[in-house]
């Protein structure tokens, strides 16, 4: 707004302006047509009859071939820019408008005053010219009352408009988003709707809604990984099962294995021992044989207590 607020008096002041050239373009032009038709020696009192013409401030000077004047409403001393701009347009016989000087404007620098050049002529002959000199403070002194009015307009504009922009703010972005939060912390796993979806929301009604949708596929996901945990356990426990029977399995063959080696090895030495004493029985033998299969049936005996103690 503000921005909108220095454009636009940039706007107005540069077509102030041009108006007000206009008006002194016309004033000029009178003048100088007047001066013409007076006697040289009645142009300053012919001017200085209606000196609202020129007002105090506009400096006027009027050249010819023969007569050279000027009229200046202003205590300093006419400036060589007026008269140099009036003898050029006497030379080449066209009227010009330049802005000459710096002062203080709108926020910088602006043209302190303009001159206005008129050439006058006769049967298409420039026989004399006028120029005129004003001042444009007096302009730049009414915009400046007229910019601090819009500012202080503007300030009071903006003080509303910030007090409107963010209760609607806090209506449509800022409620919302705390009603999320606050929905998002109390949030529990059995809760049906999770985020209430309301119509003066706007956009952050559709962003419920999906948030909704998106939180139905991830308990549907939670339920399927929950039967897919189940499951895993069921089946975990039927390997741990299978692995026990499988184990047990392995452990009664391995003491198969150990028990028939144990009794392979148990049962040779029993057999010897057996056969000696079935020679033992016969009666024909001496003492000598008798004592020898004695010694070779403790031996084996001791080996199968030896087995055993392994």
């Amino acid at each position: 707004m503000l921005f909108i607020d220095i454009l636009v008096l940039f706007i107005f002041l540069e077509r102030t302006i041009s108006q007000y050239i206009d008006q002194k373009r016309s004033a000029l032009v009178i003048a100088c047509e007047n001066l013409r038709r007076f006697p040289t020696n009645d142009i300053a009192s012919s001017l200085a009859i209606n000196p609202s013409v020129f007002p105090e401030g506009d400096r006027f000077f009027f050249a010819n071939d023969s007569v050279q004047t000027q009229i200046d409403r202003h205590p300093l001393e006419m400036p060589n820019a007026l008269e140099k701009a009036v003898y050029e347009t006497l030379k080449t016989g066209q009227a010009s408008t330049r802005k000459a000087g710096k002062t203080v404007g709108l926020l910088f620098l602006q043209h302190e005053s303009v001159i206005i050049t008129y050439p006058v002529k006769a049967e298409g002959t420039t026989i004399a010219a006028g120029g005129l000199d004003s001042s444009l403070t007096n302009i730049y002194q009414d915009f400046r009352r007229i910019q601090k009015i819009a500012l202080i307009f503007v300030i009071i504009n903006s003080f509303f408009f910030a007090l409107f922009g963010n209760r609607q703010l806090t209506r449509i972005y800022f409620r919302p988003l705390q009603r999320l939060a606050k929905r998002a912390e109390t949030y529990q796993d059995e809760d049906t709707l999770f985020f209430a979806v309301r119509k003066e929301d706007n956009e952050f009604s559709v962003l419920s809604s999906s948030l909704n949708k998106m939180l139905d596929r991830i308990a549907e996901d939670k339920r399927v990984l929950k039967e897919t945990i189940g499951s895993l356990k069921t089946a975990n426990l039927e390997i741990k099962k299978a692995q026990n029977d499988v184990i047990r399995a392995e452990k009664l063959a391995t003491v198969g294995r150990l028990t028939a080696g144990i009794a392979h090895e148990i049962g040779n030495p029993i057999g010897i021992v057996l056969g000696y004493l079935d020679l033992l029985k016969q009666t024909d033998l001496t003492p000598e044989e008798q004592n020898d299969f004695i010694a070779r049936s403790e031996r084996e005996i001791t080996r199968i207590n030896h087995i055993i103690r392994q």
